[in-house]
């Protein structure tokens, strides 16, 4: 059952990337995944780029996604503020350790919810027309 939930939401993001991916251009498509392990395990950028790829559409990426990383830490990580100044992304996932959306809505408010503003600043100041996509793990 926990090998279920694990890969639950990926169909989910899966169909929203093709789908996303349809609608834009015919240019290449260039994403960049912020997160941890989750993203990380079965190399999760390489399926959506595979399942872009066969829908027809060309798609880059890039990766910042060390294991245990929170979106916190990922707002002063070096190779994640690197990535996100080389700018021109279409898509950003953002994925946030798996515990914190869990915790009680106060430290929620105080744990998530600033870092998620602070990394979609990032995003829009070197991205302007990227869109923010989030990762749900559970």
């Amino acid at each position: 059952m926990k090998k279920l939930m694990i890969y639950a939401p990926l169909p989910i993001i899966l169909l929203a990337f093709v789908i996303a991916v349809l609608q834009t251009s015919a240019k290449t498509i260039r994403v960049l995944f912020i997160g941890n392990s989750y993203t990380a395990v079965n190399n999760l950028p390489e399926v959506v780029k595979q399942v872009t790829q066969s829908a027809g559409n060309d798609i880059e990426y890039q990766a910042s996604i060390p294991g245990g990383t929170t979106l916190w830490q990922h707002t002063t990580n070096p190779v994640t503020l690197q990535l996100l100044q080389e700018g021109n992304w279409d898509f950003v996932v953002l994925q946030e350790q798996s515990q914190i959306p869990s915790f009680p809505d106060g430290q929620v408010e105080q744990e998530f919810f600033p870092h998620v503003i602070t990394m979609d600043s990032l995003i829009h100041a070197y991205s302007p027309c990227a869109k923010t996509v989030f990762y749900v793990t559970w």
